[in-house]
């Protein structure tokens, strides 16, 4: 096994690809170290033997032996250092690492090996979770790999298990060790376990995620004046304009959007009819609308733009989909971070407040015709509001961020 080792000595610096290009045959013979396997020393026993046999010269030669030691509870006493096999004594409990380095005409390699003394007649594995990344938030439907790097001493590692809040989800039996997984809404605490080949198991740190549901199609803008729709294609989406009152959209409606949040082209949308997008699946879309107003003059929207992540939204079934019998509900903004406006009918009506799951959260009663409903004591998410007066009933979707 060759290393290619590349230290960043700063900040500022990407490498995105590194090319081998072969030159042609050395004009020398390199030799090869080989260190040999890995040892374990059981208690009481206090010795181990090095064996650096499989080195090669690369060709004619003959090859020089070098033994030391690297690091270690204690400094031991090496027998034969300067032999192909070493004799190293008077180890503590512990592990050792010590090096060969051989040599051919003043050509040379190092390998090293690792000296393992323990009462016990195995070492465990190590392993750590590497992928997906410690408080990384994800959205309901997406695959998530799971990902673990292992390290065995003694031996191998035969296979790595994979749990999410102690239950099992899977295992890979090979290396990279790596597991694809799809999870349902919630907060998630991971662990992998490495288990070598003789059954000798460990455990990796925990690693916390949190999967969100998926957004509403579905948004209001933050003044309230429209809503806007994005479909759920995962690739080249549409955006439309969803006007909220008579005479917004009449005759200017200007659609502004681009993959970045300044300088966005212009393009021209009807009211109420779809506008397909030019965005890939993953891409985030930055996008404001021009439209007129029925108070006179041109309002635009550049100041609290849609922000929408290319694939990310669901479409809701029809169960939970915006339900209007007889009243005439505005609310906004959405998606809100803290306070969440509703302008409703005048007299009694009743507010139920339920979860993406659709568990419920509170029921008020109110009887002004506007109310601003604290968002802040509920976690991101997606929530309905069912409104109801005795005459009608509404479902609203709102997204807490």
């Amino acid at each position: 096994m060759q290393i290619f080792r590349i230290r960043f000595g700063g900040g500022g610096f990407n490498l995105g690809k590194v090319k081998f290009t072969y030159a042609s045959i050395l004009p020398y013979n390199q030799p090869e170290a080989n260190a040999g396997e890995n040892v374990l020393v059981v208690q009481p026993a206090s010795s181990a033997q090095l064996n650096g046999s499989l080195s090669t010269n690369g060709g004619s030669g003959n090859l020089t032996y070098s033994w030391k030691q690297i690091y270690g509870p204690s400094t031991v006493n090496i027998q034969n250092a300067n032999a192909s096999i070493a004799t190293v004594s008077d180890l503590a409990n512990g592990v050792y690492l010590f090096e060969l380095e051989v040599g051919n005409r003043g050509y040379k390699d190092q390998d090293r090996v690792y000296v393992i003394s323990s009462a016990n007649n195995n070492v465990p594995p190590k392993v750590s979770l590497y992928s997906p990344a410690d408080k990384s938030i994800h959205l309901e439907e997406d695959s998530i790999t799971l990902m673990a790097i292992t390290s065995d001493l003694i031996g191998s590692v035969k296979s790595v298990h994979f749990y999410a809040n102690n239950q099992f989800v899977g295992v890979d039996s090979e290396e990279p060790f790596e597991l694809k997984w799809v999870p349902t809404i919630g907060n998630y605490n991971l662990r992998a376990v490495a288990i070598d080949d003789d059954e000798d198991s460990a455990s990796s740190q925990i690693i916390t995620i949190t999967v969100n549901p998926r957004p509403p199609c579905r948004g209001t803008s933050a003044n309230g004046d429209f809503d806007f729709k994005f479909s759920d294609d995962k690739s080249n989406p549409t955006l439309t304009f969803i006007p909220n009152r008579a005479g917004v959209d009449s005759p200017t409606c200007i659609l502004y959007y681009g993959t970045s949040s300044s300088g966005l082209p212009g393009y021209l949308a009807s009211p109420n009819t779809p506008f397909k997008l030019n965005a890939a699946e993953g891409s985030t879309i930055y996008a404001y609308y021009t439209y007129s107003h029925p108070q006179g003059g041109e309002r635009n929207t550049a100041d609290d733009k849609i922000v929408y992540k290319v694939g990310s939204c669901k479409a809701e079934p029809v169960s939970v989909q915006d339900v209007n019998l007889g009243m005439a509900i505005r609310y906004y903004p959405n998606p809100v971070s803290h306070i969440l406006h509703l302008e409703m009918p005048a007299g009694i009506k009743t507010i139920e407040v339920l979860g993406a799951q659709g568990q419920h959260i509170e029921t008020i009663t109110v009887l002004e015709e506007t109310i601003d409903y604290a968002m802040d004591k509920l976690a991101d998410g997606l929530y309905f509001f069912k409104i109801s007066n005795g005459e009608g009933r509404q479902v609203i979707r709102v997204v807490k961020q």
